[in-house]
């Protein structure tokens, strides 16, 4: 047996030296496919929060959209909720006109959680 033949053994199977190339691109395309997979992953619970703070704007807009949302809250049951909602609204609308966008934004975030929108 030559010392060319007995490269590339081990344990008694023969590793031809090409096969690395294909063994390599398996890989590469695996870490690729976990990449992108983590990538997609990433992107899935990120998009709902930034859309949030996107549809958050204190301004007549915003307001505009959640004061038609708690109108359409018709359900006797649900009285409580656009109650609840239709105070948080009165002191986001406050708020925007004091010009404090920051307390605006926490009221108009407060009144979509009592309404069961977040």
């Amino acid at each position: 047996m030559s010392s060319y033949s007995r490269r590339g053994t081990f344990l008694g199977t023969c590793i031809s030296p090409f096969a690395t190339g294909n063994v390599a691109q398996m890989e590469e395309n695996t870490m690729l496919k976990r990449t992108a997979a983590a990538i997609v992953i990433a992107a899935a619970f990120a998009l709902p929060v930034l859309a949030q703070d996107a549809m958050m704007e204190c301004d007549e807009a915003s307001m505009m959209k959640m004061q038609s949302d708690m109108n359409a809250m018709t359900d006797p049951a649900m009285k409580e909720k656009k109650e609840m909602a239709s105070k948080e609204m009165m002191m986001a609308k406050d708020s925007m006109t004091a010009n404090k966008m920051d307390d605006c934004k926490m009221h108009m975030e407060n009144a979509m959680k009592s309404m069961g929108k977040m």
